[in-house]
């Protein structure tokens, strides 16, 4: 008995230093840094981009991904353009958006990226050589072609005369929605004459086309593809007392100004651009690259008119408040 005792206390002896001799493992989880996701817009402000910019930044805070929206303060500055992206690789971002505007001007940025294993997003377009791994927005050539049939539909066929303000003369997305609405105008309403004119996204710039063109050579419509020339449309409308009769708006994008003109009865109408849905579309189509799922090659988004009967609606939703 005193033998087997003695025993077993040696073998406890033996666990006990084996316990003691034993560090106790601790699993320290390392938090994840967020996904970084760059927009680099032409314009980081404003009822069409700013409205995107701020879609994004929410879509990417509900993500988890660490999101940021840069600009220029000129519209379509392209150097400056390219300086926020080299600032978005500087950064280590995991994928790029850009309008990228022309291909060529950013073929190089754009590859020193993909070198660095950035995917790379665009908007409206894509890039050379397949530089782009996705790109999503209105579809550019849609667009023209419900600028010219939402024209026809409201102001007729017959007499037109029409000034089409843009806003870009190089942008190749706006020139494509430019030679959609020639090529549908002239498919619904062969007689009109069309002056085209463009306000490099600036208010004032804007304001000096419209007076300068109604004064030279008096429209009776005026089509936007830049909000710019929106408001400056409806706010010469308006200081001339015009109807719709003498002078048709026809506004784009949704920002506080043109659904102002709308509800009071100045602008005839403007085309919805899905901005909202646009910058939450880019954060969803980030995720999707960075996780290697499959989409496909540009996401569309629609482009419709708003009425003023609508427009109140709208702008609650938009929460967007009109007096």
């Amino acid at each position: 008995m005193k033998k087997l005792l003695t025993l077993l206390l040696a073998v406890l002896m033996v666990l006990c230093l084996a316990g003691c001799g034993q560090k106790e493992e601790t699993v320290v989880e390392e938090e994840k840094e967020a996904y970084k996701v760059w927009f680099v817009a032409p314009l980081a402000t404003g009822s069409a981009w700013g409205t995107c910019g701020t879609s994004f930044l929410a879509e990417c805070e509900a993500l988890g991904i660490e999101g940021k929206y840069e600009g220029p303060i000129q519209a379509a500055d392209i150097p400056a353009m390219i300086d926020l992206c080299e600032q978005a690789i500087a950064d280590g971002t995991d994928v790029l958006i850009c309008n990228w505007r022309d291909y060529d001007s950013f073929n190089e940025v754009a590859q020193r990226a993909k070198d660095a294993g950035i995917k790379l997003l665009g908007y409206n377009q894509p890039l050379n050589d397949g530089l782009c791994d996705n790109y999503l927005g209105i579809d550019p050539s849609k667009l023209g072609e419900v600028l010219a049939e939402t024209l026809v539909e409201n102001r007729g066929a017959e007499g037109l005369k029409v000034l089409y303000l843009g806003a870009s003369a190089t942008s190749q997305s706006h020139l494509a929605t430019e030679e959609a609405f020639k090529n549908k105008l002239a498919e619904l309403a062969p007689t009109a004459e069309v002056e085209y004119d463009y306000t490099s996204g600036s208010a004032d710039t804007a304001a000096e086309k419209v007076n300068s063109h109604m004064n030279a050579n008096a429209a009776n419509a005026i089509v936007c593809n830049c909000s710019f020339a929106a408001v400056a449309a409806a706010a010469y409308k308006e200081e001339n007392n015009l109807t719709s009769e003498q002078l048709y708006v026809q506004g784009i994008d949704t920002g506080a100004d043109i659904l102002q003109y709308i509800k009071d009865g100045v602008a005839d109408n403007t085309i919805v651009q899905d901005w909202v849905g646009a910058g939450k579309m880019a954060a969803d189509l980030a995720l999707k690259l960075i996780n290697g799922e499959e989409i496909e090659i540009q996401t569309k988004l629609g482009a419709y008119p708003l009425y003023p009967a609508e427009v109140e609606e709208f702008a609650k939703n938009q929460g967007i408040e009109l007096q």
